[in-house]
């Protein structure tokens, strides 16, 4: 297969919205995001589909990720990207683990953020190369000044301290992939 036949699906996790996050929903968003890239109709997919919408319910993680696997072997490889791993629920995070060590089996390529502070995460992937990702604060400064900009019409004094406040707290993640 040519290198356009290269599968990559991506999730960011948001702490805000849990029920959005669990691990039935981050794999059906990713197995949508591949099916979407097979011109095809995919056996495995249409039958699970059918299957459960028939019975009137949501298919389970496992079958996710079979037919997650089911549909990599269409590409010549399958990239994961995700995002904020640490915002994930502890429990709901060790079912992803889980999952994401099933498909790293499978040949799946994933790559991972996260804070340092996680260690289920860095026991995790404890072999895998890592990026150290450090926020530059100049940069942060100029988006937020842009963003207070445009949305509100503050003093110059509250929107330095919001502004200085914010940059200062941010603080790196650092990535972490196993391809």
């Amino acid at each position: 297969m040519s290198d356009d036949h290269t599968g990559i699906a991506y999730i960011y996790i948001d702490y805000k919205d849990p029920t959005q996050q669990s691990p039935r929903c981050i794999f059906a968003s990713m197995l949508k995001q591949l099916a979407c890239r097979v011109d095809d109709i995919i056996p495995t997919f249409h039958t699970l589909h059918k299957n459960f919408r028939r019975r009137r319910r949501q298919p389970e993680v496992p079958d996710l990720v079979d037919a997650l696997i089911s549909v990599s072997t269409l590409f010549s490889a399958t990239y994961l990207v995700i995002d904020a791993l640490d915002e994930c629920e502890r429990a709901q995070r060790g079912i992803l683990l889980q999952v994401i060590g099933r498909l790293l089996e499978a040949n799946f390529k994933v790559f991972t953020t996260c804070r340092p502070h996680t260690r289920d995460v860095r026991r995790f992937f404890h072999e895998a190369p890592k990026i150290h990702i450090v926020a530059d604060t100049s940069d942060i400064k100029s988006y937020l000044n842009t963003r207070l900009d445009d949305q509100m019409s503050l003093s110059s004094m509250l929107k330095n301290r919001i502004v200085d406040t914010l940059s200062l707290s941010a603080q790196g993640v650092y990535g972490s992939g196993l391809i």
